[in-house]
């Protein structure tokens, strides 16, 4: 993750205030229950014959940079019914208030630790882990969060309705 910058208290509550009243940060991005952000590059490569997805780290910033520029940064949010807990940590996943969006929160006693929100997705609906990867599953792609290393993103095609999900 990348270093805490020195954010105000209030910056930090306001994220988990956020997330207590079902918003989140509505870019592509990971959001960290501190105030941290780093802003997302997600887009989608087409050709007669393949697809290929791409997600990676463009800038790290805070909520307070961000709402210099911009102060209706949140999107409400709809959980779905997946959870996955490991260790003290609770995994969730769900959707934005578009159909295009979907989230992964990760939060543990204290609150919010970290969310992924995709503009790209679709809604998240089904989440495993399988060894130090979080995998998130919409309708049409998978997405594979490194947990030792969050910005370590792997996109690819999915199809929900092969797969019995």
């Amino acid at each position: 993750m990348p270093s805490s910058p020195s954010l105000p208290s209030a910056h930090r509550n306001s994220v988990q205030l956020q997330w207590a009243d079902s918003h989140l940060l509505g870019l592509n991005a990971l959001s960290y229950g501190d105030g941290r952000v780093t802003l997302l590059r997600i887009y989608t490569v087409r050709s007669d014959q393949t697809e290929k997805f791409y997600a990676f780290p463009v800038a790290d910033t805070t909520i307070e940079g961000i709402v210099k520029y911009d102060d209706d940064l949140w999107t409400e949010i709809q959980l779905h019914g997946s959870q996955i807990i490991v260790g003290d940590t609770t995994f969730r996943c769900g959707e934005g208030a578009m159909g295009n969006e979907g989230f992964v929160a990760a939060t543990n006693a204290d609150g919010l630790l970290w969310t992924l929100f995709s503009t790209a997705s679709n809604p998240f609906q089904k989440l495993e882990v399988v060894g130090i990867r979080l995998k998130a599953y919409s309708d049409c792609q998978v997405y594979s969060i490194n947990l030792e290393n969050l910005t370590d993103i792997k996109v690819q095609a999915y199809d929900m309705y092969s797969q019995g999900i």
